[in-house]
């Protein structure tokens, strides 16, 4: 018996092994969750009806944040598949049609159409969707110069700040494509804008890395951090993006989780001073956005200038065209910039 689940174990880290970063990173996600609802981590096979559960349990109820979108679910159930498949061996509950006919149910009543973070725009203060319980509040997520402008450029913290902000701005990267940069990453270009070389990423399942221009002011701010750690002893002066206490100290490497708590936590700084608002309100606004809300601002602001979709789909590393449209369509639907994409580039 230990030795069949020692074999299974060995399969399942050498599934995962076998994942992209960020799909690793996914999966660990979906199978938390999976694990919470079952009550346990036992690798061992799921009929259809306990899937079939699963699907209505989410879809009704949902974990820590409430209930979850269809396109979550479905992404959860590719990852249960893959362990039944490729780790049990056995066969896929997710295939059966009881759990198509609850899918196919939900798509129904709820629609395809999936929800989005809120766009965090280079210039532009973005309202909250009508859909957000935030919405009620009336204040709108800054644009990304107002929260720069709010960083304390005395403190290790506003330092660091700054170069979260300029490097998602720039490239729009995900929040685990953040976590895994180190300064040797970013080079001075002649013209005074930076190189950013990125080892991997969802679109680059092998690794083979690529390289975007960042702006000059963002590598002035990756300059003048990687110098004030040099200079203060730094735990970590390799990671571009690294924790800092309250004390002022800095830590080691962000997490993924933890990029998106010091993103919000500048929102939430930036909300106060500007509306004289109680910390749990700022929160509460803040908790909207996320570091995808990077991609989403990038998207927005290409559309509105008229950035030709192959060069916001180059920068953003997007597989398809309507990923673009997708991210754009709460702009203005009658803005010149949005109606000539969607010529371009039908949203189906």
């Amino acid at each position: 018996m230990t030795a069949s689940l020692i074999s299974l174990a060995d399969l399942l880290e050498a599934y995962r092994n076998g994942l992209s970063d960020k799909a690793r990173y996914n999966f660990d996600s979906d199978m938390r969750q999976w694990n919470a609802w079952r009550g346990n981590e036992k690798l061992e096979p799921a009929s259809p009806q306990d899937v079939r559960d699963f699907v209505v349990h989410c879809a009704e109820v949902g974990f820590t944040r409430g209930s979850l979108s269809h396109a979550s679910i479905s992404h959860i159930l590719t990852s249960i598949s893959g362990v039944h498949r490729e780790v049990l061996g056995a066969i896929d509950p997710t295939k059966s049609i009881i759990v198509k006919s609850e899918i196919k149910r939900l798509r129904q009543a709820t629609g395809t159409l999936q929800s989005q973070a809120v766009a965090l725009r280079s210039e532009h203060e973005v309202p909250l969707p009508s859909s957000s319980p935030a919405h009620r509040h009336g204040i709108p997520i800054p644009s990304v110069a107002r929260l720069k402008g709010s960083c304390d450029i005395s403190t290790a913290r506003g330092l660091r700040d700054r170069v979260l902000l300029g490097v998602g701005q720039d490239l729009g990267r995900r929040s685990l494509d953040l976590h895994l940069f180190d300064h040797s990453h970013f080079t001075r270009r002649p013209d005074g804008q930076g190189d950013a070389f990125i080892q991997r990423s969802k679109t680059d399942q092998r690794g083979e890395g690529k390289t975007k221009i960042i702006s000059r002011p963002t590598m002035d701010d990756i300059e003048v951090w990687k110098e004030w750690k040099r200079e203060n002893g730094a735990a970590d002066c390799d990671a571009l993006l690294s924790g800092v206490d309250q004390t002022g100290a800095v830590g080691r490497r962000l997490s993924p989780s933890g990029i998106n708590y010091a993103l919000r936590r500048i929102i939430v700084d930036a909300l106060i001073r500007a509306h004289d608002i109680a910390e749990a309100t700022a929160w509460d606004i803040a908790s909207e956005a996320s570091s995808h809300s990077f991609r989403v601002g990038l998207a927005q602001d290409g559309v509105a200038a008229n950035t030709s979709v192959e060069d916001i789909r180059d920068q953003g590393d997007w597989a398809q065209d309507k990923r673009v449209l997708a991210y754009a369509r709460n702009l203005h639907s009658t803005s010149g910039a949005v109606a000539n994409l969607r010529r371009l580039v039908p949203l189906k």
